[in-house]
Protein backbone atom coordinates (compact mmCIF):
# COMPACT_ATOMS: atom_id res chain seq x y z
CA UNK A 1 0.00 0.00 0.00
CA UNK A 2 1.29 3.35 -0.67
CA UNK A 3 2.55 5.84 2.12
CA UNK A 4 0.07 8.61 1.68
CA UNK A 5 -3.02 5.21 1.69
CA UNK A 6 -1.11 4.41 5.30
CA UNK A 7 -1.24 7.64 6.19
CA UNK A 8 -4.74 8.14 5.57
CA UNK A 9 -5.67 5.05 7.05
CA UNK A 10 -3.99 6.33 10.42
CA UNK A 11 -5.88 9.54 10.77
CA UNK A 12 -9.35 9.92 11.92
CA UNK A 13 -11.93 10.92 9.12
CA UNK A 14 -14.28 13.86 9.84
CA UNK A 15 -17.55 14.45 7.08
CA UNK A 16 -19.15 17.89 7.57
CA UNK A 17 -22.79 17.80 6.30
CA UNK A 18 -24.08 20.99 4.75
CA UNK A 19 -22.02 23.93 7.31
CA UNK A 20 -21.31 27.09 6.42
CA UNK A 21 -18.10 28.55 6.87
CA UNK A 22 -18.64 29.81 9.81
CA UNK A 23 -19.02 26.26 11.11
CA UNK A 24 -16.28 24.93 8.82
CA UNK A 25 -13.78 27.84 10.04
CA UNK A 26 -14.61 26.82 13.57
CA UNK A 27 -13.89 23.48 13.20
CA UNK A 28 -10.43 23.50 11.28
CA UNK A 29 -9.26 25.93 13.97
CA UNK A 30 -10.37 23.09 16.83
CA UNK A 31 -9.10 20.21 15.35
CA UNK A 32 -5.61 18.89 13.77
CA UNK A 33 -5.13 18.75 10.91
CA UNK A 34 -2.32 16.37 11.25
CA UNK A 35 -4.53 13.84 13.18
CA UNK A 36 -7.62 14.59 11.20
CA UNK A 37 -8.66 14.64 7.73
CA UNK A 38 -12.03 16.51 7.23
CA UNK A 39 -14.31 16.37 3.65
CA UNK A 40 -17.36 18.45 3.18
CA UNK A 41 -20.73 17.24 1.55
CA UNK A 42 -23.27 19.75 0.92
CA UNK A 43 -26.46 18.01 0.37
CA UNK A 44 -27.77 14.58 1.52
CA UNK A 45 -27.00 13.02 -1.61
CA UNK A 46 -23.16 13.96 -1.00
CA UNK A 47 -23.07 13.00 2.44
CA UNK A 48 -24.31 9.39 1.02
CA UNK A 49 -21.52 9.04 -1.30
CA UNK A 50 -18.93 10.42 0.66
CA UNK A 51 -20.06 8.13 4.04
CA UNK A 52 -19.64 5.06 1.60
CA UNK A 53 -16.00 6.19 0.01
CA UNK A 54 -14.35 7.24 3.17
CA UNK A 55 -16.45 5.59 6.17
CA UNK A 56 -15.73 8.50 8.18
CA UNK A 57 -15.58 8.48 12.35
CA UNK A 58 -17.29 10.88 13.10
CA UNK A 59 -20.35 13.08 10.73
CA UNK A 60 -21.31 16.42 12.17
CA UNK A 61 -24.71 17.18 10.33
CA UNK A 62 -25.51 21.30 10.22
CA UNK A 63 -29.12 21.72 10.73
CA UNK A 64 -28.56 25.07 8.48
CA UNK A 65 -29.85 22.74 5.88
CA UNK A 66 -33.32 22.08 7.09
CA UNK A 67 -34.15 20.22 9.89
CA UNK A 68 -36.11 17.81 8.04
CA UNK A 69 -32.92 16.79 5.38
CA UNK A 70 -30.75 16.97 8.26
CA UNK A 71 -33.00 14.27 10.65
CA UNK A 72 -33.08 12.26 7.07
CA UNK A 73 -29.48 12.29 6.72
CA UNK A 74 -28.94 10.98 10.28
CA UNK A 75 -31.59 8.18 9.93
CA UNK A 76 -30.17 7.06 6.77
CA UNK A 77 -26.61 6.82 7.87
CA UNK A 78 -28.07 5.08 11.40
CA UNK A 79 -29.94 2.41 9.09
CA UNK A 80 -26.26 1.33 7.70
CA UNK A 81 -24.81 -0.97 9.52
CA UNK A 82 -21.55 -0.46 8.60
CA UNK A 83 -21.63 3.34 10.58
CA UNK A 84 -22.74 1.44 14.01
CA UNK A 85 -19.46 2.85 15.20
CA UNK A 86 -19.71 6.24 13.71
CA UNK A 87 -20.46 9.24 15.85
CA UNK A 88 -23.05 11.54 14.53
CA UNK A 89 -23.15 14.73 15.94
CA UNK A 90 -25.64 17.25 15.42
CA UNK A 91 -25.05 21.39 15.08
CA UNK A 92 -28.34 22.82 15.99
CA UNK A 93 -30.05 26.14 15.86
CA UNK A 94 -31.92 28.08 19.17
CA UNK A 95 -35.21 26.33 17.06
CA UNK A 96 -34.02 23.55 16.52
CA UNK A 97 -32.62 23.36 20.11
CA UNK A 98 -35.75 24.55 21.67
CA UNK A 99 -38.08 22.23 19.57
CA UNK A 100 -39.15 18.71 20.93
CA UNK A 101 -37.78 16.49 17.90
CA UNK A 102 -36.29 13.14 18.62
CA UNK A 103 -32.56 13.31 19.15
CA UNK A 104 -31.91 9.63 20.20
CA UNK A 105 -30.69 8.94 16.49
CA UNK A 106 -27.68 11.48 17.09
CA UNK A 107 -24.40 10.54 19.32
CA UNK A 108 -24.86 14.34 20.45
CA UNK A 109 -25.97 17.80 19.83
CA UNK A 110 -24.93 21.29 20.43
CA UNK A 111 -26.39 24.84 19.70
CA UNK A 112 -24.65 27.26 17.70
CA UNK A 113 -23.23 29.24 17.57
CA UNK A 114 -20.41 27.58 19.51
CA UNK A 115 -17.14 29.04 21.26
CA UNK A 116 -14.44 27.48 19.25
CA UNK A 117 -12.13 29.53 21.81
CA UNK A 118 -13.50 27.66 24.95
CA UNK A 119 -11.68 24.58 23.75
CA UNK A 120 -8.62 26.41 22.59
CA UNK A 121 -8.23 28.83 25.36
CA UNK A 122 -10.27 28.85 28.82
CA UNK A 123 -10.10 25.26 28.66
CA UNK A 124 -5.83 24.78 28.39
CA UNK A 125 -5.77 28.04 31.01
CA UNK A 126 -7.86 26.01 33.64
CA UNK A 127 -5.89 22.56 32.92
CA UNK A 128 -3.02 24.84 34.04
CA UNK A 129 -4.54 25.09 37.19
CA UNK A 130 -5.10 21.31 37.78
CA UNK A 131 -2.41 18.83 39.86
CA UNK A 132 -2.49 15.29 39.66
CA UNK A 133 -5.97 13.83 40.01
CA UNK A 134 -7.69 17.39 39.70
CA UNK A 135 -10.59 18.09 37.65
CA UNK A 136 -12.45 21.24 35.55
CA UNK A 137 -16.11 20.81 35.05
CA UNK A 138 -17.51 23.95 32.89
CA UNK A 139 -21.42 24.25 30.82
CA UNK A 140 -22.58 26.78 29.41
CA UNK A 141 -26.15 25.80 29.29
CA UNK A 142 -25.51 24.03 26.29
CA UNK A 143 -22.39 21.99 26.03
CA UNK A 144 -20.53 20.51 28.91
CA UNK A 145 -16.91 20.19 29.32
CA UNK A 146 -15.14 17.62 31.71
CA UNK A 147 -11.08 17.82 31.87
CA UNK A 148 -8.70 16.03 34.50
CA UNK A 149 -5.13 15.69 35.10
CA UNK A 150 -3.77 12.52 34.31
CA UNK A 151 -5.95 9.23 33.73
CA UNK A 152 -7.50 9.17 36.51
CA UNK A 153 -7.96 13.30 36.56
CA UNK A 154 -10.50 12.10 34.01
CA UNK A 155 -12.52 9.88 35.86
CA UNK A 156 -12.80 12.03 38.33
CA UNK A 157 -14.12 14.34 36.35
CA UNK A 158 -16.75 12.12 35.32
CA UNK A 159 -17.49 10.75 38.32
CA UNK A 160 -17.71 14.30 40.46
CA UNK A 161 -20.40 15.26 37.55
CA UNK A 162 -22.30 12.72 38.29
CA UNK A 163 -22.66 12.77 41.63
CA UNK A 164 -22.51 17.36 42.03
CA UNK A 165 -24.77 17.88 38.99
CA UNK A 166 -27.03 14.82 38.60
CA UNK A 167 -26.87 13.22 42.08
CA UNK A 168 -25.67 10.02 41.72
CA UNK A 169 -23.93 8.27 45.10
CA UNK A 170 -22.19 5.59 45.97
CA UNK A 171 -22.18 5.07 49.73
CA UNK A 172 -20.95 1.88 50.04
CA UNK A 173 -18.69 -0.94 47.53
CA UNK A 174 -21.51 -2.62 45.35
CA UNK A 175 -23.96 -0.24 45.43
CA UNK A 176 -25.39 2.93 43.75
CA UNK A 177 -27.82 5.68 44.59
CA UNK A 178 -29.72 6.81 41.11
CA UNK A 179 -31.81 9.94 41.50
CA UNK A 180 -35.27 9.42 40.35
CA UNK A 181 -35.85 11.02 37.21
CA UNK A 182 -32.13 11.64 36.70
CA UNK A 183 -30.96 13.65 33.41
CA UNK A 184 -28.24 15.45 32.01
CA UNK A 185 -28.11 18.47 33.59
CA UNK A 186 -26.88 21.72 31.51
CA UNK A 187 -26.94 24.38 34.31
CA UNK A 188 -24.22 27.03 34.21
CA UNK A 189 -20.94 25.38 35.90
CA UNK A 190 -17.61 26.31 36.00
CA UNK A 191 -15.05 24.67 39.04
CA UNK A 192 -12.01 23.50 39.53
CA UNK A 193 -11.69 21.11 42.12
CA UNK A 194 -7.52 19.83 43.12
CA UNK A 195 -7.62 17.29 45.84
CA UNK A 196 -6.04 18.43 49.26
CA UNK A 197 -4.28 14.79 49.81
CA UNK A 198 -2.25 13.41 47.53
CA UNK A 199 -2.97 9.76 48.72
CA UNK A 200 -6.57 9.02 49.59
CA UNK A 201 -8.05 5.50 50.60
CA UNK A 202 -8.54 3.15 52.93
CA UNK A 203 -7.10 0.20 55.27
CA UNK A 204 -8.90 -3.14 54.81
CA UNK A 205 -7.57 -4.73 57.98
CA UNK A 206 -10.09 -7.56 57.48
CA UNK A 207 -9.76 -10.96 55.39
CA UNK A 208 -11.50 -10.13 51.67
CA UNK A 209 -12.38 -12.02 48.61
CA UNK A 210 -11.58 -11.64 45.55
CA UNK A 211 -14.99 -10.83 44.06
CA UNK A 212 -15.85 -8.34 47.04
CA UNK A 213 -12.34 -6.79 46.50
CA UNK A 214 -13.08 -6.07 42.99
CA UNK A 215 -16.31 -4.19 44.13
CA UNK A 216 -13.86 -2.14 46.94
CA UNK A 217 -12.08 -0.40 43.74
CA UNK A 218 -15.09 0.15 41.60
CA UNK A 219 -15.74 2.31 45.01
CA UNK A 220 -12.74 3.37 45.60
CA UNK A 221 -12.49 4.91 42.43
CA UNK A 222 -16.38 6.54 41.98
CA UNK A 223 -15.55 8.31 45.09
CA UNK A 224 -12.46 9.90 43.91
CA UNK A 225 -9.47 7.60 46.40
CA UNK A 226 -6.60 6.72 44.78
CA UNK A 227 -5.13 4.17 47.11
CA UNK A 228 -5.91 0.72 49.74
CA UNK A 229 -3.87 -0.98 52.27
CA UNK A 230 -3.78 -4.89 52.96
CA UNK A 231 -2.08 -6.83 55.19
CA UNK A 232 0.91 -8.97 53.70
CA UNK A 233 -0.59 -12.15 54.67
CA UNK A 234 -4.13 -10.64 52.49
CA UNK A 235 -2.31 -9.21 49.71
CA UNK A 236 -0.74 -13.16 49.19
CA UNK A 237 -4.50 -14.41 48.96
CA UNK A 238 -5.26 -11.54 46.73
CA UNK A 239 -2.02 -10.98 44.94
CA UNK A 240 -3.62 -12.05 41.03
CA UNK A 241 -6.68 -10.22 41.62
CA UNK A 242 -4.86 -7.00 43.03
CA UNK A 243 -2.55 -7.20 39.66
CA UNK A 244 -5.50 -7.83 37.08
CA UNK A 245 -7.24 -5.07 38.35
CA UNK A 246 -4.51 -2.63 38.49
CA UNK A 247 -2.18 -3.49 35.33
Amino acid sequence: MPRGELEDEAMGKILLVGSDLTTRTSLNEMISNDDFKIEIAASGFEAGIQAESIHPDCVVVDFVMGREEALMIAQNLRRNTEFNETVLIGLLSDDDNASGFDRSVFSETFRKPFDAALPAERVAAKADELVDDGVFLHSDGANVVLIGKGRRGALNAVYTYLERQIGFHWPEPSRELTPSGARLNLDALDMVSNPALRYRGIAIHGACGPEWFTHILDWLAKNRMNSFQLFPAHYEQLRDQVLGCLL
